[in-house]
């Protein structure tokens, strides 16, 4: 296994984080691992060992039913398994065996080897905090399959603190888009710093940034944007395509993208008239309040309907009343 082997699999792991859910990011990392280390089932878990046995708080099994959790962890099978019980004693050190080297008096862990149809296994556990919790991932190949092999054990245990720390960042991802909900769907972000240079940004906001200025390629913001870096105050730049708000962090720039506010096309006097029709004021009212005829509320009100293409009052208040 190369050094680039290794750089390759390791982005596309960090990739993945963003994009899918706890479990999506357990199939597709698995599946990654196994176009690097062959190998026929998977089980990988978020585990105390409470009691002398290993408790699971999540369990991925990739290949095999989840039943193959019940079926294992007896306290005399979990006793009996070299690779797990040198794992957990040894955290970020990775273990392989065989079938053929378990003690024919081991009958618990044999007989679940020969259910599953499991050969040869290859273990990590990391301890990610000191209450004690585990990442265990063990590889399985089939009965008839050959062994791991000491640079596919060496690969592996290269990689573990990877996925450890990337499968954190998925969890945190998915936290964030439990928490932002809506907004998060509609806003990325980036970090950039006085001069406009890009540090980090979201895939989307990238893609914002090439609709609103159409052939633009980094490290650079655009001018426009480079423009507004340097005010102590928060800052909003409105185009066509995005709106991009800028906060001063330091040393550093915090830039969130979305899509423009439908609202910034009206006047302030359209703004104004939307927000008194409703509240459920009548023409006549509005025209009164603000020293104009009937007829020409009535106007206004077409031409808001009209930019922000939408056909009846329920539609307008909700805008106004969501912000978009």
């Amino acid at each position: 296994m190369t050094p680039d082997v290794l750089s390759r699999l390791s982005l596309e792991i960090h990739g993945a984080a963003e994009r899918y859910d706890l479990s999506g990011f357990h199939d597709y990392t698995l599946q990654c691992i196994r176009n690097a280390i062959p190998h026929d089932y998977a089980m990988w878990g978020l585990f105390a060992v409470v009691d002398g046995l290993p408790e699971a708080y999540h369990v991925h099994c990739y290949g095999h039913s989840s039943y193959i959790m019940h079926d294992l962890y007896t306290k005399e099978a979990f006793a009996e398994d070299f690779v797990a019980q040198q794992s957990i004693a040894n955290p970020g050190r990775t273990f392989t065996g065989d079938i053929k080297d378990v003690p024919a008096e081991h009958t618990g862990l044999l007989g679940w080897l020969h259910r599953w149809d499991i050969g040869h296994a290859m273990g990590t556990q990391m301890l990610i905090d000191q209450a004690g919790l585990m990442h265990i991932l063990v590889l399985h190949r089939r009965l008839r399959a050959a062994p791991f092999t000491e640079e596919e054990r060496r690969f592996k245990e290269t990689l573990m603190p990877h996925i450890v720390e990337t499968t954190r960042r998925c969890i945190q991802f998915e936290v964030q888009r439990t928490v932002l909900g809506e907004w998060e769907a509609k806003h990325c972000t980036a970090i950039t710093d006085a001069r406009g240079v890009l540090h980090d940004a979201e895939d989307r906001f990238l893609a914002a940034l090439e609709s609103e200025w159409p052939g633009w390629r980094g490290a650079k913001l655009p001018a426009p944007l480079v423009e507004l870096l340097g005010a102590d105050e928060p800052w909003i730049y409105r185009g066509k395509e995005i709106d991009v708000r800028g906060t001063t962090l330091g040393t550093r720039r915090l830039l969130v993208a979305g899509t423009p506010n439908p609202l910034n096309q009206l006047s302030p006097r359209e703004r104004e008239i939307a927000r008194h029709f409703a509240d459920g004021a009548t023409h006549g009212e509005i025209g009164e309040q603000l020293s104009i005829a009937p007829t020409t509320v009535r106007n206004h009100i077409a031409n808001i309907y009209r930019k922000l293409g939408i056909g009846n009052k329920i539609a307008l208040c909700e805008l106004l009343r969501s912000g978009v």
